[in-house]
């Protein structure tokens, strides 16, 4: 599965009448099921790091990258040489595959269990945390019924591209389809995070956190976790989210679950959840107003996102 909440914008498309999700943008067509899915994920990759958890010091990184993925749901001949042209870029994308859907897609594969918590607020619910274990579907993954195989492409940039324009896509035998998008469609700016401050949070007291709002987006997502590298007290992992049902960042492909409403821009993750950690990543997803196709074959879902990464020391006291 191919995640695309590392940072950026996106795009979707899809390859039959009557895919993707959602309402979207200037069509407002209401989303619809079975049917071959194009994603095409911008993404702007911007990531703080302390450069020392004792310091003010910061490392800030940023890498743009476009990654897609063609979901086949029927029995639609396999494409040999399919590409897709980016608008006003003259950069053209080549697929690998098909990959055959895996009975173990969607589920977990690390070996360490990851307590999972959701919602804002200042303590811990007594029904958390979600135990994660390895093999149990990923809490917030989507099943997506009739699904067969896929194809996949990523390749990465020195700077943002185009969101609106001409796309192309093509593949020996004669296939082509162009989309012309609207100059409209606006990228959505990366996060602004204004609390908490670097380097280092105390993992002892509740986790306020708070952002710029972004001009455009229509919803945001928060996602906090002990980077899978560094284990709680109790023995585990732990992760929490902003959304009111469990999920997790690996879940999360082209479908963004449960935004916070574009008026939010604070949340607070509960204390403790945290202890025993060095370190925490905290994404904030900014979600673009969409907009969708459905007079094409394959039709086109066109999203502006993006989201900030920040990664915090984690102190005691």
């Amino acid at each position: 599965m191919r995640w695309w909440m590392i940072i950026g914008m996106a795009l979707l498309l899809s390859l039959l009448p009557g895919c993707g999700g959602g309402n979207g943008g200037s069509g407002g067509q209401p989303e619809r099921k079975s049917a071959n899915l194009l994603t095409v994920n911008y993404l702007d990759a911007r990531t703080v790091i302390p450069q020392a958890h004792g310091s003010t010091q910061v490392q800030s990184t940023e890498s743009y990258e476009v990654s897609t993925t063609l979901r086949v749901f029927d029995a639609l001949p396999v494409q040999t040489h399919l590409l897709l042209d980016l608008p006003a870029t003259g950069k053209t994308l080549a697929y690998s595959g098909p990959y055959p859907l895996s009975s173990t897609d969607g589920t977990y594969s690390g070996n360490v269990p990851i307590k999972v918590y959701w919602g804002s607020g200042q303590m811990v619910p007594d029904h958390q945390p979600y135990m994660l274990t390895p093999g149990m579907v990923l809490p917030g993954y989507q099943h997506v019924k009739g699904l067969k195989s896929m194809y996949i492409c990523s390749v990465g940039f020195d700077s943002p591209l185009p969101i609106s324009g001409t796309y192309t896509l093509s593949a020996e035998g004669g296939f082509f389809q162009s989309w012309e998008t609207p100059a409209t469609q606006q990228v959505v700016a990366p996060v602004t995070i204004t609390d908490p401050q670097l380097p280092a949070v105390n993992a002892l007291q509740p986790l306020h956190i708070s952002w710029e709002p972004v001009p455009g987006a229509i919803g945001y997502l928060v996602i906090v976790d002990s980077l899978h590298d560094q284990q709680n007290v109790s023995g585990e992992l732990a992760e929490w989210s902003s959304a009111p049902k469990p999920i997790i960042f690996e879940a999360i492909d082209y479908h963004v679950p449960y935004l916070l409403p574009a008026s939010v821009h604070e949340v607070t993750v509960p204390a403790t959840i945290f202890r025993g950690c060095k370190t925490i990543l905290v994404r904030i997803l900014a979600h673009g107003d969409p907009y969708f196709d459905t007079k094409s074959t394959p039709n086109l879902r066109l999203i502006g996102g993006a989201m900030t990464s920040a990664v915090y020391g984690v102190y005691e006291e």
